[in-house]
């Protein structure tokens, strides 16, 4: 083992001395500031045992009780001056296995502490630079400020409008008045009708209360009308919330098409096996909450399931359009392991302004492929198409803008 010790002015020139001289392999024992810079210690051909004999003949020196990982060439170029180390690791990491002690020093480093500040705070800064030179800009040019408050008012982002805003170019208002909608429409994906056509056995995903069982029965109800009864088939695996089996048991007669009840993934290979003599076969999962486990591992399965070609389940994700856009993102995330190849939009009925969803649907990258808009079976659900889609959202606008002045008009009545 040879150990070596650095002298530099800041922390990012020691680190790359010793990238330079011991390679990336080298571990760093320890650090800490001296007269005016920082001194590192550094080994090559690492050897525990080794080092904590150096340790006990030289006990004054202030050598970290477990090495940081190799150090990469990331961590040479974005490590800056800090603070001084603390001589000892905490308890929590002398505590942990050897292979994870030092993690948790690197982690708890106050140096690469204050470099992740640093690093945070300039990040905050640029954004906030190219934002304040964004709306001077769109000051500049009247027009891509009243398309930014058009795109606004539908309850867009404010930096997707920002950003369609900016394409706005200078001219007759009157020529380039539906542009900001036009821009939108074409950020907004929607579902390959062919890809829809394929997608003969489907498992519909999403949040607890988006509306995932009524859906279900829309898509069932317009396969019934295609391909008749005997070609179509339920199943269900909302065995967790009460009355999901008796809800479903309604649509199923309804329909007159088959039901099966599973609990478990191994159980719905088998009932999709079973099934193998329907065209189209419709999957209800369970609601379950985000920190439920049993969501966790349940979502890659799904996703398994579409990789077996005896099978070939593709998922649907369906979320409610009348929730915040951040709530959307994070659902879609939460979803993402189920490989979901669609979005269906579910109550646009009870949402005051449809931006937010546009917003999270093109923030997330999925395509659209339905909307739902009432509780009538099959009626209320239709095909998404992007221009539709935007056009509902300025008449949603409009509408909220005439209950909110019919409500100020009656306030002030009531006032005087």
């Amino acid at each position: 083992m040879k150990i070596k010790r650095y002298f530099a002015p800041t922390m990012r020139e020691a680190m790359r001395r010793v990238r330079e001289e011991q390679g990336a392999d080298a571990v760093i024992l320890g650090s800490e500031s001296r007269d005016g810079g920082i001194e590192v210690v550094a080994a090559v051909d690492y050897d525990e045992a080794l080092l904590q004999q150096a340790v006990r003949r030289e006990p004054s020196r202030r050598l970290s009780e477990a090495p940081l990982p190799p150090i990469t060439e990331d961590d040479a170029r974005s490590t800056p001056t800090s603070e001084s180390r603390p001589p000892a690791a905490p308890a929590a990491a002398t505590d942990a296995p050897p292979s994870r002690r030092g993690q948790l020093i690197w982690a708890q480093d106050p140096q690469l502490k204050r470099l992740q500040e640093e690093m945070q705070g300039v990040r905050r800064m640029l954004s906030e630079t190219l934002s304040q030179q964004t709306e001077a800009a769109l000051r500049a040019h009247p027009q891509r400020a009243r398309a930014m408050r058009s795109l606004e008012a539908l309850g867009i982002d404010h930096e997707l409008a920002r950003e369609l805003a900016a394409h706005v170019p200078d001219g007759d208002p009157a020529k380039h008045r539906n542009l900001p909608l036009s821009l939108l429409a074409k950020r907004l994906k929607t579902a390959n009708p062919l890809q829809l056509a394929r997608a003969t056995r489907l498992a519909l995903v999403g949040p607890t209360g988006a509306g995932k069982t009524t859906t279900l029965a829309k898509l069932a109800a317009k396969a019934v009308a295609e391909v008749g009864a005997r070609n179509v088939a339920l199943i269900t695996m909302d065995g967790h919330r009460a009355g999901a089996e008796a809800q479903i048991g309604v649509y199923a007669r309804l329909l007159g098409v088959s039901l099966r009840v599973v609990r478990d993934i191994k159980e719905l290979r088998a009932a999709l096996l079973a099934c193998a003599d329907c065209s189209h076969v419709f999957v209800d999962t369970a609601g379950l909450g985000p920190n439920d486990q049993r969501l966790a591992r349940l979502l890659p399965e799904l996703a398994r399931l579409g990789n077996d070609p005896d099978i070939a389940l593709r998922s649907l994700l369906v979320l409610p359009a009348n929730v915040q856009r951040d709530d959307l993102i994070s659902a879609s995330a939460r979803f993402a392991p189920a490989r979901p190849m669609a979005v269906a939009l579910t109550k646009v009925d009870e949402s005051t302004r449809l931006g937010p969803a546009i917003s999270a649907l093109i923030g997330c990258g999925l395509p659209l492929a339905w909307l739902a808009d009432g509780q009538g079976v099959p009626r209320d659900i239709h095909r998404a198409r992007a221009g539709d889609v935007v056009m509902r959202a300025v008449w949603h606008a409009r509408d909220a803008r005439q209950r909110e002045s019919t409500l100020e008009r009656s306030q002030e009545s009531a006032h005087a």
